[in-house]
């Protein structure tokens, strides 16, 4: 029956459109007052004809279409990545059009319900492809490098014992993240407390995607909560750093043995007799820059000195990187908000089980569930999702001006 009621209910528009378009033959200025009136754009909907709604990007688009249109394309499968969806969106429109025109004056209910379902369609198309359109538009003037392992680094702030015990929290958040998020992970350093907390803690994130996510991550967090060594009952406000340094394959870091000054001694750690009798701890000088990093969380030598290595090839590495961008940090960090450790971005207050995004205005921005969210899982995966997409429409909104 129902199967029976489709066909009748798709020959009925296809006869109708048909009728339409023929009466529209006859009556020239029928056709003329549709394609005029109906069709203008004070008929449908913003977000129908501009790209998320955003009459700028429009604009920006169509002058890139203009004057890229049949010249190599030096940026490559990007730009013409956007180029491709704004094409397919524009065809897209034109059909909504044409099906806004053709049933202008329909009457009939289950011909309405049907239009109804199409033009949901048309718009939920539509709302895909500007968010890819938005992407590749800030994917194509985005100066990063390309990066495929971040190194995310948690440290203790202003506030004793109870910054580091914060800084535990929340690395031990991130790690059950990246557990959750099913990134590929190596502990690289966990200097602890006899409290359970952290004065530095650092990890190697290796996944798809993971820079883009958790880079916004950086700067100053701050908890307020009422310490566990807190005896009068006050609530103490106290700070974490939270640092995410990218790693990229584009660029070499040598580290010729000649320019390396390695150390051995005993190692200090908690880990039996065999860690303080050998010695297993590992310094490492880099002789024409001056840094120094250690390692003594491995029982061996050889594996506390392979550690070493990669976190002093990760420090070059981030001076080389920081020197390649230098000249662009200025302007991104006034037109994108750049994020600096000076800067507080989240609050997380335990009396009210609150989190708060210091970037989010208005209630979407907090969170009244703090220990599902410190959990690690998808509350706070969503978290993160809402703070990214806030970033990226204040990055396109920063590209537009600087173009337009």
């Amino acid at each position: 029956m129902n199967k029976i009621m489709w066909i009748t209910g798709h020959v009925t528009r296809r006869i109708f459109h048909d009728a339409i378009l023929c009466n529209l033959k006859r009556n020239q200025a029928a056709r003329q007052w549709l394609c005029t009136t109906l069709t203008k754009p004070s008929s449908i909907s913003d977000h129908i004809l501009y790209p998320n709604a955003n009459k700028k990007l429009k604009e920006y688009l169509d002058k890139l279409k203009e004057t890229q249109s049949g010249r190599a394309h030096e940026n490559g499968h990007m730009l013409n990545s956007v180029l491709q969806r704004y094409e397919h969106r524009l065809v897209i429109v034109d059909q909504y059009k044409e099906l806004a025109s053709e049933t202008a004056n329909e009457s009939e209910e289950e011909m309405i319900d049907l239009v109804r379902e199409e033009k949901q369609r048309f718009s939920e198309v539509l709302t895909q492809i500007d968010e890819e359109i938005i992407d590749d538009v800030i994917a194509l003037n985005d100066n990063d490098s390309d990066v495929s392992s971040i190194m995310l680094e948690v440290q203790a702030g202003i506030g004793g014992q109870e910054a580091m015990l914060f800084a535990g929290d929340l690395f031990n958040m991130y790690a059950r993240y990246i557990k959750f998020k099913r990134w590929d992970h190596e502990l690289i350093e966990e200097d602890s407390t006899e409290l359970g907390g952290v004065r530095s803690a650092s990890i190697l994130v290796r996944g798809y995607n993971a820079y883009e996510v958790l880079k916004h991550e950086a700067g100053v967090h701050r908890v307020q909560r009422i310490p566990k060594t807190e005896k009068g009952g006050r609530i103490h406000t106290s700070t974490a750093v939270v640092t995410v340094v990218p790693c990229a394959d584009d660029i070499q870091i040598k580290l010729n043995p000649n320019d390396l000054r390695i150390e051995t001694k005993r190692s200090s750690a908690p880990g039996g007799q065999n860690v303080n009798k050998l010695e297993s701890a590992v310094r490492i000088v880099h002789i024409p820059s001056g840094i120094a990093v250690e390692c003594q969380e491995e029982r061996t030598q050889l594996k506390n000195k392979q550690i070493a290595m990669r976190k002093l090839h990760n420090k070059l590495w981030n001076i080389e990187f920081t020197k390649q961008v230098s000249s662009q940090i200025t302007t991104r960090k006034n037109q994108t908000g750049l994020r600096t450790r000076n800067e507080k971005l989240r609050t997380y207050n335990f009396p009210q089980s609150r989190v708060t995004d210091h970037r989010i205005s208005g209630n979407g921005g907090t969170v009244h569930n703090l220990d599902e969210f410190l959990s690690g899982n998808e509350h706070f995966d969503e978290f993160i999702e809402n703070v990214n997409k806030l970033i990226q429409r204040q990055k396109l909104n920063d590209i537009l001006d600087s173009k337009i």
